[in-house]
């Protein structure tokens, strides 16, 4: 009995193979071994063409761009303030970086259109520009359709502002959900060929190295093309104007002043003042305080009166402890700065030359 059934279980493969083999080629299974599918230099690259920046180091179609920072930050007011350079003043620049005016944009926006209006301050209803509220995008399923909907998008740019106001914050920060997130977003954007800018929040820890600040850690920065964080010049001066953007990952090499961190800062007619990269910032800041520093000392000394109490440098100055400490250290070991060798209370501060006995010869 078991050899019959083996023999009829023979005869039922050998008829299946001769029909599979008789049908119409498109309706075989013609799926190709993966390591099949692998290019030569040549077929691989046949298609290239160079990248298409909408803003240099930051923007580019077929990939996918995050901006991250701290609420309250300025993502928002930095992105209107681009709209409002390309589209009103035709800008060919914008921080100092090549940029262009996208023929067709999408805004996924948080914010309502009178908030847009009043920020805005200006019309842009000669351009192809559409906005859609996050209010219309419910749920996971909604993003999967709309990103299966973005693969036919004839435009050149999507913005999606933000992550956080369509998933509520905690529902794309593990690294499976951020992947089921990203994925499809990153599909549309390389079959349709638009470049996309998400605008997303830093981790609560705060930390910004390589993208770590980014909420969602590394599977969001993984899954991104271009990462780069939005932060205070100075962390503890919330009304500051000064920010520090930088690129946190990149897949093309890009200028040092990025890397580091460009230092810019909003003045009062809204515009953005590009200072120079975060290090030579710092350095001019540095050389600014012991400038103020030194000068209070030789102010002290030709009055005749060259010990000064460090409280009153250090108010002078407009530093904290710590670093008011650090200026006295360097200019010490320079030879410049010298003090009374008296305990912390009693200590003073003075210019070598106003105190120090010349030699007779």
């Amino acid at each position: 009995m078991g050899e019959v059934r083996q023999l009829r279980g023979i005869e039922r493969l050998l008829q299946q193979q001769q029909e599979y083999s008789q049908k119409p080629k498109e309706t075989q299974n013609t799926v190709v071994p993966f390591l099949q599918r692998a290019k030569s230099w040549k077929a691989f690259t046949a298609e290239a063409k160079p990248i298409k920046w909408i803003w240099r180091y930051v923007l580019a179609k077929k990939h996918v761009s995050i901006l991250a920072g701290d609420p309250g930050t300025g993502k928002t007011t930095l992105l209107r303030r681009w709209f409002w350079e390309v589209y009103t003043q035709e800008a060919a620049e914008f921080l100092g970086l090549a940029t262009e005016r996208p023929r067709k944009l999408l805004v996924i926006t948080e914010e309502s259109p009178d908030i847009w209006k009043e920020n805005l301050n200006a019309d842009l209803s000669a351009f192809e520009i559409f906005f859609l509220s996050t209010d219309e995008i419910g749920s996971l399923d909604d993003w999967l359709t709309f990103c299966k909907e973005l693969e036919g998008f004839d435009g050149d740019l999507l913005i999606i502002d933000s992550f956080n106001a369509i998933f509520c914050g905690d529902s794309i920060n593990d690294a499976t959900e951020v992947n089921k997130v990203l994925k499809p977003l990153s599909v549309a954007t390389r079959k349709a060929g638009f470049a996309t800018l998400v605008l997303d929040h830093h981790r609560k820890d705060g930390d910004i190295d390589y993208g770590k600040g980014v909420a969602g850690s590394y599977a969001k920065v993984g899954s991104a093309d271009f990462v780069l964080t939005l932060s205070r010049a100075n962390p503890k001066d919330k009304a500051g104007r000064g920010r520090i953007l930088t690129v946190a990952k990149t897949r093309i090499s890009v200028p040092t002043d990025l890397v580091e961190g460009l230092h810019i800062e909003l003045t009062d007619d809204g515009r953005y003042l590009v200072r120079g990269s975060k290090r030579v910032v710092a350095a001019e800041r540095w050389a600014e305080e012991d400038e103020t520093l030194l000068r209070a000392l030789d102010e002290a000394g030709r009055a005749g009166d060259p010990w000064v109490e460090p409280e009153k440098l250090r108010a002078t100055v407009g530093c904290n402890k710590n670093r008011f400490a650090q200026h006295v250290k360097k200019l010490k070991e320079d030879g410049l700065l010298v003090t009374n060798g008296k305990g912390s209370r009693g200590i003073r501060y003075a210019l070598k030359q106003f105190v120090t006995q010349p030699k007779t010869p």
